[in-house]
């Protein structure tokens, strides 16, 4: 091989990388003029073929297109060199979509990470700066660059949660309880949306209103083939019927309303198909997220990578639904038992599993209707503190006396519903349903003692 080509075969691929990296970087930072540049380019190499097939259909001569003293035409192909990385980014976003849809979650997650690292990186800097002057004012200013960066972030951050939705969605709901971890910035907004008060900044009302644990639902025949390929038996041999529209559909599952041969009302949470594949690209990328957070020791407004570590652990035992239904069933027996000690509790009610219609993808349970526990905020104030006072009383039995504690209980996993069968002419109680049993973490001995040593050490007294 000539030593020319030894020299011009790395200076090309250089030259090409090079290019790809600065398209990737107009990608990140810069999506709608990459876009744009794409339909360019698409329209660019479009144009030949289109010429070359209507000279085809004419059957003239191709027609020689001079060389101008300005290099035109090493312009123009300089121009298309330039334009072809977002081309092939064009092509992307075309298939990737449709055709890799787990390599597309996977693009459009680091396309929008990196910028809000590089963000948080600037304002490290700045940040730095500042400190090194010494002034007087430094502290504050120091602490006014922060409070604008994470202003400006937290926009960006729940927006990218609720385009890629899915498990990132699931971990944003997690950190919406981690109120004594998250910024001012975060924590208003996400307080703000779960008390469902009207007054949250006008920036953020776009965003943070979608951000809600939903997914497509599947065909119900789809779901019809799942529960009896999971029963291994003909769905009218179980049930006597089933609602072939969902009351709700999440990341990991969807459920529907159906009832048994012996008229029983249950709830049928029914898994979808291809989740676990996108979990583990989903968490994957957090780790790697975090890997790099924690390589380029950029600080953040709060401990993302002990978060992102926990739930990395703990989600994927949501896919297990046998699991689900014996920790509902252990709780429930739990509260039980300590109602004859705390009568409260009999305000507490575990929906009833139905161990043999429930499989490692399908959970059948008793059907309770209720609304979520914030829709009880115009009811009268003694109802209210009764169930709150049974919610802390159930959550202390759970973790001080059981040691297995639901770990997932924001406002939609705990339902106000009205005591059923009651036809003595008496007035309903309310109580106080729990449900969603699929996150739940089990104390040891010794951790329960000093959390019970942590309660008596406490200023705070509450009775029941």
């Amino acid at each position: 091989m000539p030593l020319t080509a030894l020299v011009a075969v790395p200076l090309m691929a250089l030259g090409a990388a090079t290019r790809y990296a600065a398209a990737a970087g107009v990608c990140c930072f810069y999506p709608r003029v990459a876009k744009a540049l794409s339909a360019l380019a698409s329209a660019s190499h479009a144009a030949p073929v289109c010429a070359r097939l209507l000279r085809r259909g004419r059957a003239q001569p191709r027609p020689t297109a001079p060389a101008t003293a300005t290099g035109g035409r090493a312009g123009g192909g300089v121009l298309a060199l330039g334009l072809r990385p977002f081309a092939v980014y064009g092509g992307m976003w075309a298939v990737l979509p449709l055709a890799l849809p787990g390599l597309w979650r996977t693009v459009l997650y680091w396309q929008r990470f990196v910028p809000v690292v590089a963000s948080y990186f600037g304002a490290g800097r700045r940040a730095a700066r500042a400190a090194r002057t010494g002034a007087p004012a430094a502290a504050e200013a120091v602490a006014e660059i922060w409070a604008r960066q994470h202003d400006d972030a937290a926009d960006a951050i729940f927006c990218v949660l609720c385009d890629l939705k899915g498990f990132y969605l699931k971990l944003a709901q997690i950190l919406a309880t981690k109120t004594d971890m998250l910024p001012k910035a975060y924590t208003d907004s996400l307080v703000r949306l779960l008390d469902k008060t009207d007054t949250l900044p006008r920036a953020y009302t776009d965003s943070f209103a979608r951000l809600l644990d939903k997914m497509p639902p599947d065909s119900f025949s789809s779901v019809r083939r799942t529960i009896e390929r999971e029963l291994r038996s003909p769905l009218s041999s179980d049930f006597a019927d089933v609602d072939p529209f969902p009351l709700a559909s999440a990341t990991v599952a969807q459920v529907h309303q159906a009832t048994l041969r012996d008229g029983s009302r249950v709830v049928l949470k029914v898994q979808h198909r291809g989740t676990k594949g996108m979990m583990a690209a989903d968490l994957l990328n957090m780790r790697v997220g975090v890997w790099a957070l924690e390589a380029l020791r950029l600080r953040l407004p709060f401990d993302l990578g002990s978060v992102v570590r926990e739930y990395c652990e703990v989600l994927p035992r949501e896919f297990d639904f046998v699991r689900e239904g014996r920790s509902a069933t252990e709780i429930s027996a739990s509260l039980s038992t300590h109602a004859a000690h705390f009568p409260l509790l009999r305000r507490v009610l575990v929906p009833r599993v139905y161990g043999g219609l429930t499989t490692p993808r399908l959970l059948t349970i008793e059907h309770i209707d209720g609304v979520p526990l914030l829709d009880i905020a115009h009811m009268d104030a003694g109802v209210k503190q009764e169930l709150v006072s049974a919610l802390v009383l159930a959550f202390g039995v759970q973790i001080l006396r059981c040691g297995l504690f639901h770990t997932d209980p924001h406002p939609g996993n705990l339902l106000a519903c009205a005591s059923q069968g009651a036809d003595d002419g008496q007035p309903a109680v309310m109580r106080l349903a729990m449900i969603d049993f699929g996150q739940v973490k089990r104390l040891s001995d010794a951790s329960r003692i000093r959390y019970a040593l942590l309660v008596l050490a406490s200023p705070l007294s509450l009775s029941f």
